[in-house]
């Protein structure tokens, strides 16, 4: 895991509140988007390489629909080695969403996703595999 500050993990957890409160308060979703993904944004600036906010900024930008901004942030984190379950899910939801979706590819990401763990300060997108 990840080495992370105190101010880092306060901003991560932060994001995995605004996150929760996307499904039981829907008229406050795209405020906590907006302030989740600010929170990301900032924190990657500080850290490029961090594989939990490249993952999590992922989740909400895939949640968003930017879905070719998501993929290269997630992508980001798998070249640099992440092992988390939610970002090989994220990566998955987002070839499913895609408009040219990759079908065959995402399945390939939801299995490798199932041998692994998740990071607790991470977030996943939402996915309704009913959907598809």
């Amino acid at each position: 895991m990840e080495a992370i500050d105190n101010s880092t993990l306060e901003k991560l957890e932060e994001v995995i509140l605004l996150n929760q409160g996307l499904w039981g308060y829907p008229d406050r979703a795209e405020e906590n988007m907006n302030k989740a993904e600010e929170i990301l944004q900032t924190l990657l600036l500080a850290d490029p390489d961090n594989t939990i906010v490249l993952t999590s900024l992922g989740a909400v930008l895939c949640d968003r629909g930017l879905y070719d901004e998501a993929l290269h942030h997630l992508k980001s984190a798998e070249k640099l080695g992440s092992g988390d379950r939610h970002l090989f899910e994220n990566i998955g939801i987002v070839l499913m969403n895609k408009p040219a979706g990759k079908k065959a590819e995402a399945l390939k990401y939801f299995e490798k996703a199932a041998r692994l763990r998740t990071n607790a300060l991470s977030i996943t997108a939402w996915f309704d595999p009913q959907g598809h």
